[in-house]
């Protein structure tokens, strides 16, 4: 048996996601004047993203590639309500994404908690320019 192959889990490995996630965190992002990428060193289980900003401008938007979150090919992306706003979710519940890594704009203070698999990131390979994430520039219906 040759030595070079490694068996290791993939994406569909369904019990990588049945077990708890090794956690990740990421607080006290500021991306309120350029977008920010948060890579994950493992595949996500879920994400949960908060936007702490207090200030009325701060929305977040966050995407799935640059592009997207720049509005580039439309707008793809989803906003996070600053906390001053009223009657607006501040905190998106955990999402069960499977991700390489997010992109925030326009927070001054945003958090990122995930629960990660043991999936290496490399073993995503598809549309996205660097072959590592879901592109969030394939979002509009119709």
């Amino acid at each position: 048996m040759s030595s070079s192959f490694k068996y290791t889990a993939g994406l569909n490995n369904v019990g990588s996601y049945q077990v708890s996630g090794i956690p990740f965190c990421s607080s006290s992002i500021n991306c309120a004047s350029s977008v920010v990428k948060v890579s994950f060193p493992f595949v996500t289980k879920w994400i949960l993203i908060r936007n702490n900003s207090s200030t009325s401008s701060h929305d977040l938007k966050v995407g799935f590639s640059e592009n997207g979150v720049n509005g580039v090919a439309g707008e793809n992306y989803f906003i996070i309500y600053n906390v001053g706003a009223a009657d607006r979710a501040s905190i998106i519940s955990p999402l069960p994404l499977k991700l390489s890594e997010i992109y925030l704009k326009g927070s001054s203070d945003a958090e990122v908690v995930a629960g990660l698999t043991n999936i290496p990131v490399e073993r995503i390979n598809n549309i996205s320019p660097d072959g590592t994430n879901w592109s969030g520039s394939y979002g509009g219906i119709g």
